[in-house]
Protein backbone atom coordinates (compact mmCIF):
# COMPACT_ATOMS: atom_id res chain seq x y z
CA UNK A 1 0.00 0.00 0.00
CA UNK A 2 2.59 2.30 -0.31
CA UNK A 3 3.08 5.37 -0.76
CA UNK A 4 0.16 5.79 1.55
CA UNK A 5 0.96 2.93 3.81
CA UNK A 6 4.98 2.47 4.34
CA UNK A 7 6.38 -0.81 4.98
CA UNK A 8 6.89 -0.84 9.17
CA UNK A 9 3.34 1.23 9.81
CA UNK A 10 1.28 0.50 12.96
CA UNK A 11 -2.17 -0.51 11.76
CA UNK A 12 -5.49 -1.19 13.88
CA UNK A 13 -8.00 -3.66 12.63
CA UNK A 14 -11.35 -4.51 13.55
CA UNK A 15 -12.99 -7.94 12.22
CA UNK A 16 -16.19 -7.77 10.22
CA UNK A 17 -17.91 -10.76 8.51
CA UNK A 18 -18.26 -9.07 5.23
CA UNK A 19 -15.58 -6.47 3.42
CA UNK A 20 -16.47 -4.54 1.02
CA UNK A 21 -14.78 -3.57 -2.34
CA UNK A 22 -12.61 -0.33 -1.85
CA UNK A 23 -11.85 -1.88 2.25
CA UNK A 24 -8.94 -2.23 3.23
CA UNK A 25 -7.83 -5.36 5.10
CA UNK A 26 -4.79 -6.81 7.07
CA UNK A 27 -4.14 -10.67 6.09
CA UNK A 28 -1.69 -13.25 6.27
CA UNK A 29 0.18 -13.78 2.90
CA UNK A 30 1.29 -17.71 2.19
CA UNK A 31 5.06 -16.95 3.21
CA UNK A 32 3.67 -16.10 6.33
CA UNK A 33 3.82 -12.00 6.05
CA UNK A 34 1.73 -9.71 6.95
CA UNK A 35 -0.04 -7.93 4.65
CA UNK A 36 -2.33 -4.55 3.68
CA UNK A 37 -4.07 -4.47 0.62
CA UNK A 38 -7.39 -3.15 -0.97
CA UNK A 39 -10.07 -5.34 -1.59
CA UNK A 40 -11.32 -5.58 -5.01
CA UNK A 41 -14.21 -8.04 -4.75
CA UNK A 42 -14.85 -11.81 -4.30
CA UNK A 43 -13.54 -15.54 -5.97
CA UNK A 44 -15.26 -18.61 -5.79
CA UNK A 45 -13.68 -21.84 -5.65
CA UNK A 46 -13.69 -25.43 -4.72
CA UNK A 47 -12.58 -24.17 -1.59
CA UNK A 48 -15.37 -21.43 -0.97
CA UNK A 49 -15.36 -17.84 -1.35
CA UNK A 50 -12.11 -15.91 -1.34
CA UNK A 51 -11.21 -11.93 -1.31
CA UNK A 52 -9.18 -10.56 -4.26
CA UNK A 53 -6.79 -7.84 -3.38
CA UNK A 54 -4.52 -5.64 -4.45
CA UNK A 55 -2.07 -3.26 -3.20
CA UNK A 56 -2.57 0.24 -4.39
CA UNK A 57 0.53 0.30 -6.81
CA UNK A 58 0.60 -2.97 -7.39
CA UNK A 59 0.21 -4.02 -11.31
CA UNK A 60 -0.83 -7.83 -10.94
CA UNK A 61 -3.83 -9.16 -7.81
CA UNK A 62 -2.65 -11.24 -5.32
CA UNK A 63 -3.98 -14.94 -4.93
CA UNK A 64 -7.60 -15.21 -3.55
CA UNK A 65 -7.20 -14.57 -0.09
CA UNK A 66 -9.15 -17.06 2.22
CA UNK A 67 -11.24 -15.82 5.46
CA UNK A 68 -9.03 -17.45 7.80
CA UNK A 69 -6.33 -15.51 6.59
CA UNK A 70 -8.41 -11.88 6.98
CA UNK A 71 -7.28 -10.48 10.54
CA UNK A 72 -9.53 -7.56 9.61
CA UNK A 73 -10.59 -4.23 8.71
CA UNK A 74 -7.82 -1.76 8.64
CA UNK A 75 -9.63 0.73 10.87
CA UNK A 76 -6.40 3.26 11.72
CA UNK A 77 -3.00 3.98 11.87
CA UNK A 78 -0.35 5.76 11.54
CA UNK A 79 -0.13 7.64 8.38
CA UNK A 80 -2.62 8.89 5.43
CA UNK A 81 -6.00 8.62 6.73
CA UNK A 82 -6.87 7.94 3.22
CA UNK A 83 -6.28 4.11 4.16
CA UNK A 84 -9.27 3.36 6.01
CA UNK A 85 -11.38 6.50 5.30
CA UNK A 86 -12.40 4.89 2.27
CA UNK A 87 -13.87 7.22 -0.75
CA UNK A 88 -16.76 6.08 -3.11
CA UNK A 89 -14.45 7.27 -5.66
CA UNK A 90 -11.92 4.47 -4.24
CA UNK A 91 -14.82 1.79 -4.14
CA UNK A 92 -15.65 2.37 -7.48
CA UNK A 93 -11.97 2.23 -8.73
CA UNK A 94 -11.47 -1.39 -6.67
CA UNK A 95 -15.35 -2.27 -8.42
CA UNK A 96 -14.01 -1.18 -12.01
CA UNK A 97 -10.39 -2.33 -12.16
CA UNK A 98 -12.26 -5.86 -10.70
CA UNK A 99 -14.90 -5.84 -13.32
CA UNK A 100 -12.65 -5.34 -16.31
CA UNK A 101 -10.08 -8.14 -15.13
CA UNK A 102 -13.12 -10.50 -14.96
CA UNK A 103 -14.86 -9.41 -18.30
CA UNK A 104 -10.88 -9.85 -19.64
CA UNK A 105 -10.17 -13.57 -18.18
CA UNK A 106 -13.82 -14.46 -19.16
CA UNK A 107 -13.11 -13.54 -22.73
CA UNK A 108 -9.79 -15.12 -23.00
CA UNK A 109 -11.66 -18.17 -22.05
CA UNK A 110 -14.74 -18.10 -24.33
CA UNK A 111 -12.11 -17.69 -27.34
CA UNK A 112 -9.56 -20.35 -26.10
CA UNK A 113 -12.01 -22.85 -24.50
CA UNK A 114 -9.56 -26.26 -23.69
Amino acid sequence: MAPVLPDGSTVEVAPRNVYLPGDVIAFAAPNGSLRVHRVLGYHRDASGWKLVTKGDNATWIDTPVAAQQVLGLVRGSDCDRSVYDVSLRQRLMAMDFFFRKSVARLWRQLANPS
